[in-house]
């Protein structure tokens, strides 16, 4: 990079603080910089801010607060109060989201009527005394409010279907299958990669996929995935005869070595996305940690738990460096 690239680039927080020590900018010049470069927000993005966040919670406390008054008044309404309300309040949240529809407030709205779909399957259930597993209630609530996910565009009701689809998944596992959790592990895992992927296809394409913190609470789901059968093979005192007899641990180990790998490449130097990097890091500094403590166990509990200490220091140390590295870059 030659020096009319390096005075190109946007000034950084800890430039403008350099400067400021260095006696090169006034505090009131500095507290305009960090206003401009961002650092400090400004009365109208606080203002945005606050409104957000009263948004967000007014709809959150309503739904909610509709829950607990089915639930106090469970006993005096008739069967058909309790469905009848909520299908009213459902109708008005969709009519609200349709009437607002280019608006946060419309998002908002479609959001808590998805949200009302479960209650209304939830009381339909305990009404009729419907014979079924609880996989079902978050399966056809999940299929339900499909819809909805796809044309709201909507970033956390894309979240909440996400849940749906992991709890339905495990419920329908341990209920009606009864199988390996083993496989389970490696469906979740699909399951979170494949939202990984979606979000990466959408980003760039769709001026609604512009957050990004639905990509990394999805890749921690991915990671936590595989990260359980990598605990176990390492607890094991990585035993490689459970790779014959368990084909899928081996998978999951392979899979969360090349997952945290590819994390911390393409996100530090392609995507440039530094929480997400600090993510995987925390995965790797609890592997480490995990793999010193077990080994060093067969040796002395003291002498584990000082390596163990002094391991984790030291990767926390290295993830630091890591870190300032890629914000260098």
């Amino acid at each position: 990079m030659n020096e009319n690239q390096q005075s190109a680039r946007p000034p950084t927080a800890d430039t403008l603080i350099d400067l400021a020590q260095a006696g090169h900018l006034s505090p009131a010049a500095l507290h305009r910089a960090l206003g401009l470069v961002g650092v400090i927000p400004s009365a109208a993005q606080w203002q945005q801010f606050v409104w957000r966040l009263l948004l967000f919670l007014g709809a959150g406390l309503t739904v909610v607060g509709i829950f607990f008054f089915f639930a106090w008044n469970w006993a005096d309404m008739s069967r058909i109060a309790k469905l009848g309300t909520v299908e009213v309040l459902i109708v008005v949240t969709a009519v609200i989201a349709w009437w607002q529809w280019d608006s946060l407030v419309g998002r908002v709205s479609l959001t808590a009527a998805s949200l009302l779909v479960g209650a209304l399957l939830a009381i339909y259930g305990q009404q009729y005394q419907i014979q079924a597993d609880s996989w079902t209630l978050f399966a056809l609530w999940a299929a339900f409010i499909a819809g909805w996910v796809v044309i709201g565009r909507f970033p956390p009701l894309w979240f909440i279907w996400q849940i749906l689809l992991n709890v339905a998944v495990v419920l329908y596992w341990q209920q009606a299958v009864r199988g390996s959790e083993d496989i389970l592990l490696a469906l979740l895992f699909g399951l979170n990669l494949a939202a990984m992927l979606l979000w990466e296809w959408a980003h760039g394409r769709y001026a609604d996929v512009r957050h990004r913190w639905w990509l990394r609470v999805s890749a921690a789901g991915a990671l936590t995935a595989v990260f359980i059968p990598t605990m176990q093979w390492i607890i094991d005192l990585f035993d490689f005869s459970l790779f014959a007899e368990t084909p899928l641990l081996a998978l999951g180990v392979v899979a969360y070595v090349v997952t945290l790998f590819a994390i911390l490449f393409i996100y530090k130097r392609n995507r440039r996305d530094l929480p997400l990097v600090t993510i995987a890091l925390l995965f790797a500094i609890v592997t480490g940690a995990t793999i010193v403590g077990r080994v060093t166990s067969e040796i002395d509990t003291i002498v584990m738990m000082c390596l163990t200490g002094v391991a984790v220091a030291g990767m926390g140390v290295a993830a630091v460096r890591f870190l300032q590295n890629a914000e260098a870059q």
